[in-house]
């Protein structure tokens, strides 16, 4: 697999983890935003860098295994450390 595109996948999922970990502040969309990053976080950024970049559509089973445990990684990670940050902020106020 290439790694540039392991480098924007990291980038993507770090973007929307860190996106979802905003909208989560709310406390009636904290349950929705937790199922978005557990399950469908992977197949939203692979979708997305499937429409925009041409030499992601050759992704058999082994590398997109590989790609989705490291977008669903860095998703947790952006997710998890803007959520506790937002948290902190808020209890501070």
């Amino acid at each position: 697999m290439n790694e540039l595109v392991i480098k924007r996948a990291i980038i993507f999922s770090l973007i929307f983890g860190a996106a979802l970990g905003l909208l989560a502040s709310i406390p009636s969309i904290i349950g929705i935003c937790v199922a978005i990053v557990t399950f469908f976080a992977s197949p939203i950024v692979i979708l997305y860098m499937k429409k925009n970049e041409k030499y992601l559509n050759y992704l058999d089973n082994e590398k997109g295994a590989i790609l989705g445990s490291i977008i669903g990684f860095s998703t947790g990670l952006g997710f998890f450390i803007t959520f506790t940050l937002m948290v902190c902020i808020l209890s501070l106020i």
